[in-house]
């Protein structure tokens, strides 16, 4: 009988141990592991995130890539301008930032919804969705910042606040100012030189500082060797931060319209249709500008000759 009650007395006095539960320490404990673990954790979630938006931006470029093919297919070889009137009521808001040329690659591209209800005077109020106008991965906090269709003309699609930008080398129709004039010179995609080094489009910036405003509220965009026609100069620096619209004199208006939402990489649409994700430090994007301060000179992958 001893022996029996002294091998069950182990087993009671765990029962008794199990039905008081935790104690405050291993709680503690536990939560500590589980705050460690979600610390780890985060970050690869949002590292995926950006990767999955990465891809997402990446696709909606090589599409216009494609486009710009099936356009001048359809044009006499002729690519599309960077902005313009068209047939757009005025240019004035909410049509302004819809003269985007890459309006005229609408009939060949997912377009997003249209407007609900146009104000004049206004920024479009958009309502979201995916298109092959929009970037992912940049800001989104101001509704009337979202692409969106302002107005239909036959096949094409007019539409404000596109993330992407075409080359202002690809000139304008009667609106506004580009480097090689403001009347469209009809480039043909067959005399474009060395187009896998040419650029075609690419991300805008969209930034909400006081010197900047909204960057893709503007129809047209300027590159890194002529943004100084502006009157604007670069004043960060050597060693300063040329993504940066308050290192600008005049305002983040007239510096390179040309974001960094990839990890601090550009998607960059070449006239050859590849797309690549170049560094702030290429010459195509900001390296010029970081190697010569208020005297960026290279555009060499930007002059489509």
């Amino acid at each position: 009988m001893l022996s029996n009650t002294m091998k069950a007395l182990p087993v009671s006095l765990l029962r008794r141990k199990s039905a008081r539960g935790f104690t405050l320490i291993e709680l503690l404990v536990v939560i500590a592991i589980i705050a460690i673990l979600a610390g780890m954790l985060l970050p690869a979630l949002a590292k995926a995130k950006k990767t999955a938006q990465g891809g997402v931006c990446i696709n909606n470029q090589k599409q216009w890539g494609l486009a710009a093919q099936l356009y001048a297919s359809e044009n006499d070889e002729k690519l599309p301008y960077a902005w313009g009137t068209g047939a757009l009521p005025n240019t004035a808001q909410p049509y302004y930032n819809a003269t985007s040329g890459g309006s005229l690659l609408s009939p060949f591209l997912a377009v997003p919804a249209s407007v609900p209800a146009i104000v004049a005077g206004a920024n479009p109020l958009g309502t979201g969705g995916n298109s092959n106008y929009d970037c992912p991965a940049q800001d989104h906090t101001n509704p009337r910042y979202i692409p969106t269709v302002v107005f239909t003309a036959g096949k094409v699609s007019y539409v404000a606040n596109q993330r992407y930008r075409l080359n202002p080398y690809l000139g304008g129709q009667g609106l506004g100012w580009s480097p090689p004039g403001n009347s469209f010179p009809g480039i043909k995609l067959t005399a474009v030189g060395r187009p896998a080094d040419k650029v075609f489009a690419f991300d805008t910036a969209s930034m909400t500082t006081a010197n900047a405003g909204c960057m893709v509220h503007y129809a047209y965009c300027l590159t890194p060797g002529n943004f100084g026609v502006t009157g604007s100069s670069y004043t960060g620096g050597p060693g300063g931060d040329p993504t940066d619209p308050m290192n600008y004199s005049v305002g983040g208006y007239a510096m390179p319209n040309i974001g960094i939402p990839h990890g601090k990489r550009t998607g960059i649409v070449f006239m050859d249709g590849s797309v690549q994700l170049v560094p702030p430090t290429s010459p195509i994007t900001f390296g010029g500008i970081l190697a010569n301060g208020s005297n960026p000179i290279n555009d060499a992958s930007w002059i489509l000759n």
